[in-house]
């Protein structure tokens, strides 16, 4: 089961996608939204950014 687990702030968003069966980290990284605006845009910017990595489409949990 992989997870992704987030660190989110009003700058930067922290991110890892985490093989729970393995117990090792896949990918990590933040994301720097400091310049958009408002919360919509910090949203759909790490969205954007995150359906971009094949193990999206594996992660069943998700870790705020």
């Amino acid at each position: 089961m992989v997870i992704l687990g987030l660190d989110a702030s009003t700058s930067t968003i922290g991110w890892s996608f985490y093989d729970h069966e393995t117990k090792s980290i896949l990918e990590c990284g933040f994301v720097d939204i400091s310049k958009e605006e408002t919360h919509r845009e910090k949203s759909y910017k790490f969205i954007d950014f995150i359906r971009g990595f094949d193990h999206i489409s594996k992660t069943k949990r998700i870790v705020l």
